[in-house]
């Protein structure tokens, strides 16, 4: 599991990065596989091991439209990770995709045995989010200027 080289990991120690991959699942997708649909229960973040990932808004029956793409070592599905409930939109695998999850309930037990490693994820996460904000709140003054 080679996580130093992604989002998450990029100012992380390498003993807490370790100790990180130990509570992360691993998810193997084939090509159009769904990771999770619009509507469905989450409570779980990824991380983009090899592959991509499409986070697709469903518009009418065979429409969508594409919010985001996630290439190796990025994150994705944050949303549900802080704010367990229906996702917004599909994640879909565009080529052979491997993912790593952390659910909320590792995430309990990573506080409950490494609280400091816990913290470390929990800072990056926000900085990931935070970054997304930023971004967000560019594109729409960039847009709102058509």
């Amino acid at each position: 599991m080679e996580l130093k080289d992604t989002d998450l990991c990029a100012s992380m120690h390498p003993q807490d990065i370790e100790t990180l991959g130990g509570v992360l699942k691993q998810h193997n997708y084939n090509k159009e596989d769904r990771i999770f649909s619009q509507g469905e229960f989450g409570d779980a973040f990824y991380i983009v091991q090899r592959g991509q990932v499409d986070i697709r808004l469903q518009t009418t029956e065979r429409h969508y439209k594409r919010l985001a793409a996630y290439g190796p070592g990025t994150v994705f599905g944050e949303v549900a990770f802080f704010d367990p409930g229906n996702r917004t939109a599909n994640a879909v695998a565009m080529h052979k995709t491997e993912v790593l999850s952390l659910t909320r309930q590792g995430m309990k037990e990573l506080y409950l045995t490494h609280p400091d490693v816990a913290l470390a994820v929990f800072s990056a996460l926000g900085r990931l989010l935070s970054n997304n904000i930023r971004w967000s709140a560019r594109e729409i003054k960039r847009l709102s200027q058509w």
